[in-house]
């Protein structure tokens, strides 16, 4: 599983804005699970939730045929508040038969995908959001 840390290793990758890169070497299945304090955004101002990643080499299969699950949460006091679930895609193609998002390609050869967006009101000083990616 992805929480194996024998399955990642931290390597550089040429034009990333950060000096390491986690990279994912072999699973079969993928959790990726975080957390921000709103006290670290602006009030008032909405937030786009996004997904980043690099396919390090062209053969990775699986992601082209099987949704991923992404969601959104508040988190006070310990309860989860879902703000957005979905299921989107993490290979690149045309059109998914589904309907369902797929990444697209940035300017510096990372992909993103819209997990969700988020709003941040005045009085939401401390609140988390939790992000989950899951397959």
């Amino acid at each position: 599983h992805g929480d194996n840390l024998q399955h990642w290793s931290w390597t550089s990758v040429p034009g990333s804005r950060y000096p390491e890169n986690a990279k994912l070497e072999e699973v079969c299945s993928l959790d990726i699970k975080g957390e921000i304090s709103t006290k670290s955004l602006s009030q008032n101002t909405t937030y786009g939730v996004y997904f980043v990643f690099k396919l390090m080499h062209t053969e990775c299969t699986g992601f082209e045929r099987v949704p991923v699950k992404v969601s959104v949460s508040e988190v006070h006091e310990r309860c989860y508040h879902p703000i957005a679930d979905k299921s989107v895609y993490l290979k690149p193609q045309e059109e998914s038969p589904e309907g369902l998002p797929r990444p697209t390609e940035r300017g510096d050869g990372w992909m993103e995908v819209e997990m969700g967006t988020y709003r941040v009101g005045v009085d939401d000083d401390g609140v988390r959001e939790k992000v989950v990616l899951e397959t």
